[in-house]
Parts: structure tokens; C-alpha cells; sequence
């Protein structure tokens, strides 16, 4: 791409970008109060899929203890994902149920907390729903991170198993 290609680019997108201004920045306003919340939901989604490669390494292990394979470390069973898919010891459908499960209670959850933490504003008293919901699901979340690469073969995760439980 030279410059005058890179220059109609960014001409088009500025024309583009400044079409309807004034209905973007009516939205943008709109979506402000709710940007704390979609922050949130991000990072649960991202939490929920680091719970899901954990437990895609955990099922890998099994399948190389399953082949009589010898190295089982952490990488070897990253790099057999793939081969425990075509065995059918990961289940993309499976996994892509537990996920938007779990999404629909964070939702359901965390709905229901902002709900209760304005009719506790309503009647003069502290809200705390939303941050008990989203320690809560945490927490529970990091547990199953730590169970699943335990049964990774990462044995030095027993400590933190029992730290995370005493803390839920």
C-alpha cells in the first residue's frame, strides 16, 4: 500500500466515521453508564476461557496417560490438544455449552445484583450485591482453574486449591 492509497483509506474511514456524528455520540452517551458492566462481562468471558484451556489441558493429560506417552508436562499436553479433539476426549459442543452457561449465570447473577444494589440505594442503604456476586463467581471460577491444571499434572496447585476454598 503506498501513500496516496493510505491516505484515500483514511479520508474514506474519517467520512465514514463522521457520518451520523451526532447519532454516535447520542449512543456513546447511552452506553457510558454501562461501561463498568461490559468491563466486566469481558473479563468474566476471559476468566471463563482461561477455565476452559485449563480443562482442555486436564483432559489432555488423561488422554496422553491414556497413550502410555511419558511426557506429560504442561506443553507436551498444549500441544496434544489437538490430538485429544480428533479422539473425541474434548467435545467442542460440550465446552461451548459450559461456556455460555456459565455466561448466562454471570448475566443472570450480576442482573439481579445491579437490580438489588439500586433498591438498596432506594432506601438509603450501601450496596454490595454486585461485588459479593462478582467475588463469588471469581473465586469459584479460579478454583476450577487450579483443580483443572491440577489434574494437569501441575501438582504444586494443591496449596492453592485449599487458599481459594477458605476464601469462598
Amino acid at each position: 500500500m503506498d501513500f496516496s492509497e493510505w491516505q484515500r483509506f483514511c479520508h474514506g474511514s474519517w467520512d465514514r466515521l463522521s457520518e451520523c456524528w451526532f447519532v454516535k455520540v447520542l449512543a456513546g452517551a447511552c452506553l457510558l453508564p454501562l461501561q463498568r458492566h461490559v468491563a466486566l462481562i469481558s473479563l468474566f468471558a476471559i476468566v471463563v476461557a482461561l477455565d476452559l484451556l485449563a480443562k482442555w489441558l486436564a483432559l489432555a493429560y488423561g488422554y496422553l496417560r491414556e497413550q502410555c506417552v511419558r511426557s506429560r508436562d504442561l506443553w507436551s499436553c498444549f500441544l496434544s490438544i489437538p490430538m485429544a479433539q480428533r479422539a473425541g476426549v474434548i467435545r467442542s459442543d460440550a465446552m461451548r455449552k459450559h461456556f455460555c452457561g456459565k455466561m448466562a449465570v454471570y448475566l443472570i447473577l450480576i442482573i439481579g445484583g445491579i437490580i438489588g444494589d439500586q433498591m438498596l440505594i432506594m432506601v438509603g442503604e450501601d450496596a454490595f450485591f454486585v461485588s459479593l456476586c462478582v467475588s463469588y463467581l471469581v473465586v469459584s471460577e479460579m478454583i476450577s482453574i487450579v483443580e483443572n491444571l491440577n489434574d494437569a499434572g501441575v501438582d504444586v496447585m494443591v496449596g492453592l486449591i485449599d487458599l481459594l476454598r477458605n476464601r469462598r
